[in-house]
């Protein structure tokens, strides 16, 4: 049971790892990403808008 709870925790924790590391991709690339968002959806709306 003890090797059970062992892997688990490893898997979890590289998880946890893997997440944090994605988190701080998104941080950094945070202010570039909001700008080609707010201009895909000024584009999204302007297709609505036509349709």
């Amino acid at each position: 049971m003890g090797s059970i709870a062992r892997i688990a925790v490893a898997l979890l924790s590289a998880v946890a790892v893997q997440f944090v590391a994605a988190e701080n991709r998104i941080v950094r690339r945070h202010h570039e990403d909001s700008a080609n968002k707010r201009r895909f959806e000024v584009k999204a709306n302007f297709s609505i808008s036509a349709t």
